[in-house]
């Protein structure tokens, strides 16, 4: 799921850069659909990884609803240059279901740290991705355009903070994977020497 993630950020940053979408009301929908996508995909990773009923369906509920409002909203707004409205919306969220997770693995307590598990720094990643560049989003569409690239670069170490959590979460769950690999070989082993 993160590489899906990592290759369409990717690519919406290409898209960006080499300005591959010409017209300002085709960019505004690409925009919408992005926001729309990492939504759905950050929210999806919490829902697969809480164990409360509830805040899995208020998760399911939540990207359904999410994605109707952004349609309604990009379609129906006209003249709309950069939607800060839907990404502070979509922040909110996230933040919310990623404190509810830790505090969910907080009072587990057959996990004795909580850093030694994947999910840990993925949800962290997300935390301070989108804590980080919040307000910078949130304020986009009433900032010059020209002024706005100054700011960039406050998103872009929150992208690469990002990125360098999600790459110690994968570490992490490879590290994992290939302790329960050595676990089982042992197992197996034993088990066919006492036979």
């Amino acid at each position: 799921m993160l590489l899906i993630y990592s290759l369409f950020f990717f690519l919406s940053e290409l898209i960006d850069v080499y300005e591959l979408i010409p017209s300002s009301d085709k960019k505004i929908y690409f925009y919408s659909f992005v926001t729309v996508f990492e939504y759905a995909l950050f929210s999806y990773f919490i829902f697969l990884n809480v164990t409360s009923n509830t805040i899995k369906r208020i998760i399911l509920f939540s990207i359904i609803g999410f994605s109707l409002y952004q349609f309604i909203f990009t379609y129906f707004t006209p003249n709309l240059k950069f939607d800060s409205v839907s990404i502070g919306i979509e922040t909110i969220l996230i933040l919310f279901f990623s404190f509810y997770f830790l505090y969910e693995q907080i009072n587990k307590p057959e996990i004795a740290f909580l850093y030694n598990t994947y999910h840990f720094w993925i949800i962290t990643g997300f935390i301070i991705y989108l804590s980080g560049s919040f307000f910078i989003y949130l304020f986009a569409g009433y900032i010059p355009r020209k002024d706005l690239r100054s700011f960039w670069l406050i998103i872009n170490i929150f992208s690469i903070l990002k990125n360098i959590f999600f790459s110690i979460g994968i570490l992490v769950f490879v590290l994992q994977l290939e302790s329960k690999k050595t676990k089982f070989k042992r197992f197996h082993h034993n088990l066919t020497r006492q036979a």
